[in-house]
This record gives C-alpha cells, sequence and structure tokens, in this order.
C-alpha cells in the first residue's frame, strides 16, 4: 500500500479548515499553500475559534491556534470564526521606543517654546505702544547702569586714595626700622579687597549691560515684526 506523503494529508486538512470558514478567512488560510507556507509545528488541525497566522523567519505564512513565542513580537493576523480579520502589529524594537520618546520630547520642548514666546510676545506688545517707546525703555535702563558704574567707580577712586595714603605711612615705618604694625597691615589688607570687589562689581556691571542692550535690541526686533503683522504672537 503507497504511504501518502505528509506535506499532501496537511493540504487535505488545510482544505477543510478553509470550507468551514467564511470568505475572507478563507482567503487568508488559502495563503498557507505547501509552495509558500506551512502549517506551525505543533499546530491543532481542527477548526479553531481564532486562527492566527504569521510569517516565519523563512519566509513563509504559518497558521495555527497559538503563535510561537518566537513570533509573537513579530506582528499577525487573527482570524475569528465568523470571518473578522485583526492585525496584531509587531512590537516596537528598542530603537523605535527611544526614537518615540525623544520626539515626544522635542514637541514638549517645542510647545513649552511657543507657550514662552507667545507670552513674551503678548507682553512686549501690552507694554509699548510703538518702537519709539521701546527705546526709551532701553535707554533708561542704560542709564540705571551708567549711574551705578560712575558711583561705584568714585568709591573705587576713594579706595585708591586712601591705599596710597596708608601705603605712604607702612612705608614710613619701615624707614623708622619699627616695621609695619598689625593695625597697619589689616587696613591695607582690607582696601585692597575692597577695590578688587569694586572693580569686579564694575566689571560685572558691564558684561549685564551689554546684556540688557542686546535684549532691548532684540526686543526692538521683535517689536517691529509683530506690528508689521510679518509674525504672530508665539511664532519663530
Amino acid at each position: 500500500m503507497t504511504r501518502a506523503r505528509p506535506w499532501i494529508l496537511l493540504c487535505g486538512l488545510l482544505s477543510l479548515t478553509v470550507l468551514a470558514l467564511p470568505a475572507s478567512a478563507a482567503r487568508e488560510a488559502k495563503k498557507t499553500t505547501p509552495a509558500k507556507a506551512r502549517v506551525a509545528k505543533g499546530a491543532s488541525f481542527r477548526t479553531p475559534s481564532v486562527l492566527k497566522c504569521w510569517t516565519s523567519h523563512e519566509g513563509l505564512r504559518e497558521c495555527g491556534n497559538n503563535v510561537p513565542p518566537e513570533y509573537a513580537q513579530e506582528g499577525y493576523s487573527e482570524i475569528s470564526s465568523t470571518g473578522v480579520v485583526r492585525e496584531k502589529a509587531r512590537a516596537p524594537s528598542q530603537e523605535e521606543i527611544e526614537a518615540a520618546r525623544q520626539r515626544a520630547e522635542a514637541e514638549r520642548v517645542a510647545r513649552e517654546r511657543f507657550t514662552e514666546r507667545a507670552t513674551q510676545d503678548r507682553v512686549l506688545l501690552s507694554t509699548f505702544t510703538n518702537e519709539g517707546d521701546v527705546q526709551l525703555a532701553s535707554n533708561g535702563k542704560e542709564a540705571v547702569f551708567e549711574s551705578r558704574i560712575k558711583l561705584v567707580q568714585t568709591r573705587v577712586a576713594d579706595l585708591e586714595r586712601n591705599l596710597a595714603r596708608l601705603s605712604e605711612h607702612a612705608a614710613q615705618e619701615e624707614r623708622s626700622g619699627k616695621g609695619m604694625s598689625p593695625q597697619l597691615r589689616n587696613d591695607l589688607e582690607q582696601v585692597e579687597r575692597q577695590i578688587a570687589e569694586h572693580r569686579q562689581f564694575i566689571v560685572d556691571q558691564r558684561h549685564e549691560q551689554e546684556q540688557v542692550r542686546l535684549k532691548s535690541a532684540t526686543d526692538l526686533e521683535r517689536f517691529r515684526a509683530l506690528k508689521s503683522g510679518k509674525v504672530k504672537p508665539g511664532d519663530p
């Protein structure tokens, strides 16, 4: 007696499964022909309530009651007994998850920047009515810095004169052979320290003044663009 080949029996069983399914499910099951696909190892040949089909690593279309673990994350199709086909998308890779996280973060930052710009633009438009007002405010800030710096410069000049006087006194004590007294040494160090602190204050003020000057120029340019309608509040 001639023994039937396993794949012939397999095709016969698949044909019975196809006949038992509605038209849409039958079309999905017909994809599992001996030339292009196979029934997964260990799959049941009875008509399941939900037929699951996936693509193997060899590129073959396989179907069965359950998706093997090695293919469960790759995406597959589910065909119900009523012929409803549902696609199960594959699980995203770690690279895709990270890329999605970065996109979400970039979108969040963009929204925050838009909100911040829109708020600043509304403040700018509500504070000033014309370019002259913007320039006047800028000049006022400049004047405050200049006044503050000049005051400190005057204080530095006074300290330097005091330092010169103390230095002369110290030289006299040295020439007398008695040496510099501890009090005089302390006074000299204190005055030198104050001069250094005041000079650093002037440097810091000049730096801050420059930053404010640049900000004022940017505000004026932005005000012009908003007033002319070239940009809207919040636009880059």
